[in-house]
């Protein structure tokens, strides 16, 4: 899955994704969510937007929002699991705004190795230190 303001992308980039994220929809194995044009700020905004119009338009009553409802309207979606490991290249250690809400209770790794150098080896190495 494919996550952010894909709008940004150019008209063929965004078909190719759709094509991608309608291709896989009912896979039931691992996820792998690649964030483009992301920030957890900007996901969390429009969930609460999305909760906010559900409200306007009598969808949704007030009493109805809770942290289920919140996570269902994340970009993620509803049937994304959270985060269970989050893998940060380059050397940061920090999240940088990246998936803030799902990663609440990631394991984290953080490696020196550039995202475009990232290998299996390292992803490995993530894997037995998760």
């Amino acid at each position: 899955r494919v996550l952010g303001d894909l709008t940004l992308l150019p008209p063929h980039v965004q078909l190719a994704v759709a094509q991608v994220m309608q291709e896989t929809r009912h896979n039931t194995g691992p996820v792998l969510n690649v964030c483009f044009s992301y920030t957890g700020r900007y996901d969390m905004k429009q969930a609460i937007s999305t909760v906010k119009n559900g409200i306007a338009s009598g969808s949704l009553q007030p009493s109805d929002v809770d942290q289920s409802l919140v996570e269902k309207c994340l970009l993620s979606g509803p049937d994304c699991p959270m985060v269970d490991l989050m893998v940060r290249t380059s050397g940061e250690t920090r999240l940088s705004d990246f998936m803030l809400w799902q990663c609440s209770n990631a394991a984290l790794v953080f490696l020196e190795v550039l995202w475009p150098d990232f290998s299996f080896i390292d992803m490995v190495h993530s894997i037995v230190q998760y």
